[in-house]
């Protein structure tokens, strides 16, 4: 998300859902909207938030087409199961190489390089 003002749009403020971010405590003060939102829109904004699922997928690298489909497959179960709107369901990737994962002590590269 690319931000417009000095603010940063994601979080729009120190306090965000009850939690004061930079010291990890609760703080139930209601969140601060940006200029030309009213306070009640960046409460509800931010309560809508808090109830979005976050998916993260750790994996090895995979096609585009093989995360689109699983992607759609992933909205679909959270729509279905958690009765979440699709436009709230937000899936993360974090890819690593057989050199940024390990098993048992050694690095993925090197166990593929032994077979």
């Amino acid at each position: 998300m690319i931000a417009t003002s000095p603010e940063p749009v994601w979080f729009g403020a120190a306090v965000r859902d009850g939690i004061d971010l930079a010291r990890g405590t609760e703080n139930r003060a209601p969140p601060a909207g940006p200029p030309g939102r009213s306070v009640a829109a960046a409460a509800a904004a931010a309560h809508q938030e808090a109830e979005m699922p976050n998916i993260t997928i750790q994996q090895m690298p995979k096609t585009v087409e093989q995360k689109r489909e699983l992607v759609a497959r992933i909205t679909d179960a959270m729509v279905d199961v958690y009765k979440a709107p699709a436009e709230t369901v937000h899936v993360w990737f974090q890819e690593a190489t057989t050199e940024d994962y390990a098993v048992a002590g050694q690095l993925v590269a090197d166990k593929l390089a032994q077979k």
